[in-house]
């Protein structure tokens, strides 16, 4: 995967979350696995709204686990190890319109509109129909039996 001026790939927050999350081992390596190869490859970018999304589920769920000091600390190597899009006016905007063309829900929505104003034409996430195309931009389950990271990204944008 080249870097061609931009990202190639969108990361969801659930790829982030099962890389920390000790309940799903086979996610988990999964996870740690994909994040390695695209940070590698240098290819991919998280939206703001993800880096969020992260903070919000690890304090959530894991209260009795992490303090909001070791959540802060896994923000911040977030932040540091990839790029990430800004939530914008225009996000907002465009977010609206994906929601009343696709049906998307809102905040799926805005996920859909990061990656296509950052020039993304792929979003890993297992909350969206795997395979499914919407304006260029294709939804991939990672988690999904026979996901093949390469065989994905290797394909024409």
């Amino acid at each position: 995967m080249a870097v061609s001026g931009s990202p190639r790939v969108l990361i969801d927050t659930n790829v982030f979350v099962y890389r920390v999350d000790p309940a799903d081992p086979r996610k988990r390596g999964m996870a740690t696995a994909m994040l390695r190869r695209l940070r590698l490859a240098g290819d991919a970018v998280v939206s703001a709204q993800t880096v969020s999304e992260f903070a919000s589920v690890l304090l959530g769920h894991r209260a009795h686990e992490l303090s909001a000091g070791d959540v802060g600390a896994a923000v911040a190597e977030m932040v540091r190890a990839w790029p990430v899009t800004l939530v914008r006016p225009r996000t907002i905007e465009l977010a609206l319109t994906g929601r009343e063309r696709f049906g998307f829900p809102f905040y799926g929505a805005q996920i859909w509109a990061a990656a296509k104003l950052s020039g993304a034409t792929i979003v890993l996430s297992e909350d969206f129909a795997d395979g499914t195309v919407s304006d260029g931009v294709r939804f991939a389950d990672p988690f999904a039996e026979g996901f093949d990271l390469d065989a994905l990204t290797a394909a024409p944008r």
